[in-house]
């Protein structure tokens, strides 16, 4: 019982009424509702009508009808509920409670709760062993077939198709035409225009053998839709792998490029350190023979003051003679003053080497994004194009 108002609730309520379907009809956007309600809200959406088209309630999505020149009665009629939604409603449906389900129809007129034993396939009634006696013994009901209620599939394949628009007149006939089922009231006033109209009986093989096929070619597409997906997850799985390689491979483009423009600035930075030496050492050098000379004018100095006071003519004359050579020396002694270290470079031509640097390409081959050796490549020459720097030693004394 919880289950049986569980799925009602649920499931078999139309979303209009808020009540358990009545003749539910199912749109082509697979939303149920009840005929009447269907139809009344129809009624109120004239854009729909004169699209010819039922509009869904909940979804607004439009259902073509196949009798567009019919009234929007029959366009309703013929809306059939879909397979779930009949076979729950032929299961729990109103009527199918375990308390109605099992109790005689005849007592229940009566008034009385007689457990129910058999079911009549014609009447669509059932009967308990008493009933079921009386309806036996009436020579127009006699030949009636009989199914044990114990037996739900045969019951349920042997239950009589009923007209929805026509109550009590059973299905026999199916226009081809409109792809309907019909009663013979609706094969004389609705369809009698059709043509192709033919019994339910040749029909049914037809539509068994049109529904095993259909039902063949989904197993296929089910099979088919089932490989694909493997194969997509497949395809992103190779993608991922794929696009994690080459951002490695980018990774250590980079690496590569970085380690030799490192080299390159090791190279200058050396080239800088050495020249600085050989600079330093020469004036060193340089500073040294200036502390030797110094010494020498400070006793040069010194002997010369003392010949001054000493008022000596021969001693000023011999110092004044030195003086003269020493003075001769020292201008030949002259040496030109070291350069000094200079970094030069075009921020310009950097700046563009920079711009047009290119680590490599991706590209997408057919579906995949694949790596490929020769999208990708570096040019090693770009590198030392990046940086145009120059060492000038200058050994003149302006620099």
């Amino acid at each position: 019982m919880a289950t049986t108002k569980k799925l009602t609730d649920n499931h078999l309520t139309c979303v209009i009424c808020t009540e358990v379907f009545t003749h539910p009809a199912t749109l082509h956007c697979n939303h149920t509702f009840c005929k009447s309600c269907l139809l009344k809200y129809t009624n109120t959406q004239p854009e729909a009508v004169q699209a010819k088209s039922i509009p869904c309630p909940s979804c607004r999505q439009l259902t073509k009808v196949t009798t567009p020149d019919s009234p929007v009665e029959e366009w309703v009629s013929q809306l059939k509920p879909s397979h779930v939604i009949q076979g729950l409603m032929d299961d729990f449906g109103p009527g199918t409670e375990p308390g109605d389900v099992d109790n005689c129809s005849v007592c229940k007129t009566q008034g009385k709760t007689t457990p129910a034993s058999s079911w009549c396939s014609v009447c669509d009634d059932i009967f308990c062993d008493g009933c079921l006696k009386m309806h036996n013994m009436m020579p127009i009901l006699r030949d009636h077939e009989l199914v044990d209620l114990s037996d739900t599939t045969k019951r349920k394949t042997k239950q009589r198709l009923m007209c929805t628009i026509h109550k009590g007149e059973q299905i026999m006939f199916f226009c081809k035409d409109c792809t309907i089922a019909i009663c013979h009231i609706c094969c004389s006033i609705k369809h009698r225009k059709c043509d192709d109209v033919d019994t339910l009986d040749n029909m049914t093989p037809v539509v068994r053998e049109h529904l095993s096929n259909q039902n063949q070619e989904l197993k296929i597409k089910m099979t088919t839709s089932e490989n694909e997906i493997i194969f997509k997850k497949s395809e992103i799985e190779e993608i991922k792998t794929n696009a994690q390689s080459i951002r490695n491979e980018i990774r250590k483009l980079r690496q590569t490029v970085v380690e030799v423009i490192l080299r390159k600035e090791k190279q200058l930075l050396d080239k800088v350190d050495r020249s600085t030496d050989e600079q330093l050492q020469k004036l060193q050098a340089q500073i040294t023979s200036q502390e030797i000379q110094l010494q020498m004018y400070q006793q040069q100095y010194e002997f010369t003051a003392n010949a001054v006071a000493s008022n000596c003519e021969m001693d000023m004359y011999a110092v004044y003679e030195l003086m003269g050579e020493m003075t001769d020396n020292r201008n030949r002694d002259n040496q030109p003053a070291p350069g000094r270290v200079v970094f030069t470079h075009d921020m310009d031509n950097l700046s563009k080497a920079l711009d047009e640097l290119e680590l490599g390409d991706v590209e997408v081959v057919g579906a995949v994004s694949v790596r490929q050796s020769t999208l990708f490549y570096i040019t090693l020459l770009t590198v030392r194009q990046m940086m145009t720097v120059k060492i000038l030693i200058c050994m003149t004394s302006q620099c």
